[in-house]
C-alpha cells in the first residue's frame, strides 16, 4: 500500500493506517479480521478466561474487527481502541452503542487497573522492535488488574525474554492455523488464497499479571 512522502511510517504510526483505512473504505472495505480469526473461532477460549460476562475487556488495535461487537452482544463490557482516528470514527459512527476510542495502546490514558482482561488480534505483529514491545507489554501491565488475563494472537510468535518485561507468567503457546494472506491490491485488505486452509501457523499467547513488573 502506497502513501505519500510525508506518510510513510511503518505499520506502528498511525498515518499509515489513516490513509489505508481511507482509501480501502473508498472501495467498499467495511469490516475485516485479521488472520481470518473471528469471534466465533475464540468464543470458547475467551469463555473460559473470562467466565464472568460483566468483566470488563480491552481490545487493543480493535481496527474494523467485529470481535469486540460481538463480545459486548454477550455481555462482556468491552472498550475497543485503535490508534487510528478514521477508523474509530468510522466504527463508532456505524456501532454508537459500542465503546470505540482513538489511543496508543503504548500510552493510554485509563487509570491503572482498569481492566480485567485485554485482548490483542495483530496488534503486537506490527511492533518492529524489542524496546517497543517491552514498552507496549508494560502498560498493558498497568491497566490490568493483578490476575489480569492477556490473550495475544499473532502470527510472530511472542518471545517471553526479549518481548515482556517481568511481571507476566504465560501458558504454553496454543497453535492456530489458518490460510495463506496475501495483498494483492491496495484497494482491499490481504485475502485468504484458496487452497491455503490450514497452512500457516499463527500464535495464541495467555499470560496473566503478577504483582509486580520488572524493567
Amino acid at each position: 500500500f502506497d502513501l505519500d512522502p510525508a506518510d510513510r511510517g511503518g505499520a506502528d504510526d498511525p498515518a499509515y493506517w489513516n490513509r489505508m483505512y481511507e482509501y480501502q473504505g473508498k472501495h467498499r472495505r467495511d469490516r475485516y479480521e485479521w488472520y481470518g480469526v473471528d469471534f466465533e473461532t475464540l468464543r470458547l477460549t475467551l469463555k473460559k478466561l473470562l467466565p464472568k460476562l460483566n468483566e470488563k475487556v480491552l481490545l487493543v488495535g480493535s481496527g474494523d474487527s467485529e470481535v469486540g461487537i460481538r463480545m459486548a452482544e454477550l455481555g462482556w463490557n468491552v472498550t475497543n481502541i485503535d490508534f487510528s482516528p478514521h477508523v474509530t470514527k468510522h466504527m463508532a459512527a456505524a456501532y454508537p452503542q459500542h465503546r470505540f476510542l482513538t489511543m496508543d495502546a503504548r500510552n493510554m490514558t485509563f487509570p491503572s487497573e482498569s481492566f480485567h482482561a485485554v485482548l490483542d488480534k495483530g496488534l503486537t505483529d506490527c511492533l518492529g522492535t524489542d524496546s517497543e514491545r517491552r514498552r507496549y507489554f508494560r502498560e498493558l501491565h498497568r491497566v490490568l488488574h493483578v490476575g489480569g488475563v492477556m490473550v495475544v494472537i499473532s502470527q510472530r510468535q511472542l518471545e517471553e525474554r526479549s518481548d515482556l518485561p517481568a511481571g507476566w507468567a504465560c501458558e504454553p503457546r496454543r497453535a492456530l492455523s489458518g490460510p495463506l494472506f496475501v495483498e494483492n491490491s491496495p484497494t482491499r485488505p490481504p485475502l485468504p488464497v484458496p487452497g491455503t486452509e490450514n497452512s500457516i501457523d499463527y500464535n495464541m499467547v495467555v499470560c496473566r499479571t503478577l504483582a509486580t513488573i520488572g524493567p
